[in-house]
């Protein structure tokens, strides 16, 4: 049996594009044929094309269930080289939010020390929707990009309130520059990169200079929930 191992963007609270992958969803025949809604209680893994690791940090979106790797219900990315695990990561069991959409958050792995070697990433979920133990039986992830400065530095606390200084970014004009600019009205905050750089992030207001999301919930705004903007 095959899986979609797509899921739609809207349904995620902080999701970036149209879809995300997921090891839940509709389940495929070899031919093709439909199955139907699988749902959480799939399992399986699922590898990435192999790559050449050429920046020092793979930042990614994840959610869902927090057993690590080498558990028996696993559900995890891992980073693999020469056969073996050399990076995992796993959700922290966010439920859903407030508006009933799955939740992922951003994370950060150092592989400075991988660099020129090749790589694959895997998805992992051998959890069944069978509730024997209390973590999410289900896998999210989405956003991977090498970077060469983390979405998330060592030891930091991320979430809305947490606002970035502005850091100085190395460009190059010659081979032109990527500005990427996130909105996220519903927590209240937007973030600039700039070729793939987390340059800075800020406070939303609309345009009567009210405070936008979580620090103004009694403000009624109507925005889009999340927008990405991306320039040449």
């Amino acid at each position: 049996m095959k899986q979609d191992g797509g899921w739609w963007g809207g349904d995620i609270a902080n999701n970036v594009g149209e879809r995300v992958f997921s090891s839940f969803g509709d389940g495929f025949d070899e031919d093709g044929t439909s199955l139907g809604w699988i749902g959480y209680n799939a399992t399986g893994s699922a590898d990435s094309p192999s790559f050449e690791i050429r920046k020092p940090y793979i930042n990614f979106l994840i959610g869902g269930g927090s057993n690590p790797f080498d558990s028996a219900n696993a559900t995890a990315v891992v980073l693999v080289v020469n056969g073996e695990v050399v990076r995992s990561q796993s959700g922290r069991d966010a439920e859903k939010s407030a508006d009933d959409k799955f939740v992922m958050d951003w994370v950060t792995w150092d592989v400075s020390e991988l660099i020129g070697q090749t790589a694959v990433i895997r998805f992992i979920d051998q959890h069944p929707d069978d509730g024997s133990d209390s973590a999410l039986p289900y896998l999210l992830a989405d956003q991977f990009r090498a970077a060469d400065l983390p979405a998330v530095s060592e030891g930091e606390d991320v979430d809305a309130g947490n606002l970035d200084a502005q850091v100085a970014v190395p460009m190059n004009l010659s081979e032109g520059v990527k500005l990427d600019v996130w909105l996220d009205p519903e927590a209240g905050i937007g973030t600039l990169y700039i070729n793939e750089f987390r340059a800075l992030s800020f406070r939303l207001y609309d345009l009567n200079h009210r405070p936008v999301g979580i620090y103004a919930r009694d403000v009624p705004v109507s925005v889009v929930e999340l927008q990405r903007f991306i320039r040449h």
